[in-house]
């Protein structure tokens, strides 16, 4: 079993890579709003403006644990219909603004368009599978088709929870990523206030799973926490259902039967210990989200 070194020296670069590989071409749009007050102290609640806004349609019972139900934004149901997500979002983000958190997600997933799919077959080893990767790797090509992030920007209201944390340290940073973990429709601020909490060793790794840092290494960890706020920030804003671009990547990747949503794409090709963590960290997630 590989142990997790336990002073977490390490460990923010390890997470990043995770994300940093998938939005290279896009993390400009993601630049923070300050999280400062005028008198330059960090606010309480800055992330009491961020919400969905414009008209929104009522779907089905999501993916989540629970059955419940969710509102989703215009353009994540335009692009689970089929649509190119240049064109949702030019027909809906006013002026470039991207002011919706589930429009948010989906700028962060564009930072995949910048790299063509890899279209090589690939040898089976149980997880790979050429005639369950082709519908979409053919979806991702039409999902990317003329998109241009230098078009659109991210102007919600966000914590830099990393500027927060790099400047005044952890103790004046700890709500803010208390806040982000509880409240946030943006995967990229739950997943970056999680990997604060971890890297200041404030994170509860035996209350998600029981003995994790021992059987669960920092990568394994990092892309656990990483498909954990994605499932959760999608029970919140949308996304993550069958035809959805979360689904695409991961079977444009993996492979995966068409008509699954994310947490069952996940269950069909993840190693079951690569499952088990990821669902761990999501029904902790679910419960600090729910107050519970």
């Amino acid at each position: 079993m590989r142990i997790l070194d336990t002073s977490m020296k390490n460990f923010r670069l390890l997470l990043l890579v995770v994300v940093i590989a998938a939005v290279a071409a896009s993390i400009w749009l993601f630049r923070p709003q300050s999280s400062e007050t005028a008198s330059g102290q960090v606010a309480d609640s800055p992330l009491a403006s961020i919400g969905v806004n414009g008209p929104v349609a009522a779907i089905g019972p999501s993916h989540s644990m629970g059955g419940g139900r969710t509102m989703e934004d215009p353009v994540v149901v335009a692009v689970e219909n089929g649509a190119s997500l240049m064109s949702a979002l030019k027909a809906h983000a006013v002026d470039g603004r991207i002011e919706s958190e589930a429009q948010a997600n989906l700028a962060l997933l564009g930072g995949n368009c910048h790299e063509a799919p890899n279209l090589a077959p690939v040898a089976s080893d149980g997880f790979y599978f050429d005639d369950t990767r082709a519908w979409a790797i053919a979806r991702q090509l039409e999902i990317c088709a003329g998109y241009d992030p230098k078009q659109f920007r991210v102007t919600l209201a966000r914590p830099d929870l990393i500027g927060s944390n790099r400047a005044q340290g952890w103790a004046a940073t700890e709500n803010l990523a208390t806040e982000s973990i509880a409240t946030s429709g943006i995967m990229l601020d739950v997943f970056t206030a999680g990997q604060l909490m971890m890297e200041n060793d404030a994170f509860p790794f035996d209350q998600v799973l029981p003995g994790m840092q021992k059987e669960y290494g920092p990568d394994e960890i990092a892309k656990a926490w990483l498909r954990a706020s994605q499932l959760a920030t999608c029970d919140k804003v949308g996304g993550c259902g069958k035809e959805s671009f979360e689904v695409v990547l991961l079977c444009a990747n993996l492979g995966c039967k068409q008509g699954l949503n994310l947490t069952q794409a996940l269950e069909q090709r993840l190693p079951p210990s690569d499952y088990r963590a990821t669902m761990a960290m999501y029904a902790w997630l679910n419960r600090r989200r729910s107050g519970t």
